[in-house]
């Protein structure tokens, strides 16, 4: 299918996941004429960004903190009329049981001017859609860092990195993925909002993604989807509430997840089995003894693969209630007593005590390809793919896992596919 060719017809399209990819997707279309049916597993939209309610107070689990690259997102705020507010994030350190206020000072900020200079020159469309167009990056990030000595980057960002969800700066990961980081986060630009410091959606980030599905047309929660057939002449999607029929299908649920509904092809299948994710997981508990309100991060930087059951962040939302938001690394092999019982260790061995657990979740994270993957155009041969079978891949795997990547990405994929004007909200 060719850029466009959709306009004006009004097609019915089915998106696969409710979080800021899917909505998002459906938003930008549904804006030019076409219909979206967002169908999400889950009772409510926003993925791992949802929101936990306890005791009237919302407390959002993952994907709360915005960077001062965060311009759509920040649009996204605008358009549904919210206000944002400062989100300060502090670096803990272990041995000392106390935590300052993470700033850039001093040699810092020489180091950030000089890796912008790098950017600006090397990979200017870092902070354009998708990631396609960077395979210059595919090398080490720690060898890329090296060559340009901005080796202090490891100290500077390194531990930021991995209490995200991103993994530890290790010889293998590609610096593809840190300079995407980089460039939403590690900004000495004011943000959308005038922060110079990362900032956050006032009352939760809830607002945001509920405000976007009440704007459409058609959203499905609690709906599992349990087989997709793509070969006729429409796309029929069965589910546990019934089937649906579609001309196109945007899938924006992991790959390994989608590709067993499927009647996959070869290039899905092979594409999917590069894949790498990691298990990254988000505790809601009563914690004593630690500092609060906040987010606080680790101190020193970590290995790789990060240990299981290692505590790299938590968040208290609030200063007058214990309920925190724990986050650390999992491990396919470890249940979650035994996770729960990991993190209970880490916990006091920062001087904190772990009261009580209100749930504990695995997600499996940033889908990420090697340095190898990378060069030989693997994320090319994902753009070629799109629109085949009238189905598109849109989500954390072609944009990479910000919110700020999905939805931008998302929009960029509307717009190039189905006609969405993206740049109205520019």
């Amino acid at each position: 299918m060719s850029s466009n060719e959709s306009v004006g017809n009004g097609r019915t399209i089915a998106v696969l996941g409710g979080g800021a990819a899917g909505l998002s997707f459906a938003r930008e279309v549904e804006s030019v004429g076409h219909h979206a049916i967002v169908l999400e597993v889950s009772g409510t939209v926003g993925g791992p960004c949802a929101t936990e309610v306890i005791d009237g107070r919302f407390y959002d689990i993952c994907g709360r903190i915005c960077g001062n690259g965060y311009r759509r997102v920040g649009a996204l705020i605008r358009d549904y009329g919210l206000t944002t507010e400062p989100s300060p994030v502090f670096k803990y350190n272990r041995g000392s049981k106390s935590a300052v206020r993470m700033a850039v000072v001093g040699e810092q900020h020489a180091l950030l001017a000089r890796y912008a200079e790098f950017q600006r020159y090397e990979f200017p469309r870092i902070g354009e859609p998708g990631l396609h167009h960077s395979g210059a990056l595919s090398m080490s990030a720690r060898d890329w860092l090296a060559e340009r000595g901005l080796d202090g980057l490891f100290e500077t960002v390194g531990a930021c990195f991995t209490a995200g969800g991103f993994g530890a700066l290790d010889d293998a990961l590609p610096a593809l993925y840190f300079a995407k980081v980089a460039a939403y986060y590690f900004t000495s630009s004011p943000g959308p909002f005038g922060h110079r410091a990362p900032f956050t959606v006032t009352g939760g980030f809830w607002q945001l993604w509920d405000r976007m599905a009440a704007d459409l047309s058609d959203v499905r929660c609690g709906v599992e989807v349990l087989s997709v057939d793509r070969s006729g002449p429409c796309i029929r999607i069965h589910t546990s509430a019934g089937s649906v029929t579609a001309d196109d299908l945007v899938i924006t649920i992991p790959v390994d997840q989608a590709l067993p509904l499927l009647d996959a092809s070869e290039d899905e299948r092979e594409i999917a089995a590069r894949v790498r994710r990691l298990d990254y997981c988000t505790t809601m508990c009563r914690v004593s003894g630690l500092p609060r309100p906040g987010t606080f991060i680790i101190g020193e930087p970590l290995q790789n693969p990060v240990p299981p059951g290692q505590l790299v962040a938590w968040r208290s939302q609030y200063a007058d209630t214990d309920w925190t938001v724990c986050y650390s690394y999992g491990s396919k092999s470890l249940g979650p007593a035994e996770s729960v019982e990991l993190l209970r260790n880490e916990i006091e061995r920062i001087g904190g005590r772990l009261l009580e657990v209100r749930n504990h979740r695995h997600w499996s994270r940033m889908p990420h390809f090697s340095g190898s993957d990378i060069a030989d155009g693997i994320y090319e041969r994902i753009e070629k793919n799109q629109g085949r079978q009238n189905t598109y891949l849109v989500g954390s795997l072609p944009s990479f896992e910000l919110n700020e990547c999905n939805v931008s990405y998302a929009q960029w994929v509307a717009k190039r596919f189905f006609g969405a004007a993206t740049e109205r909200r520019e």
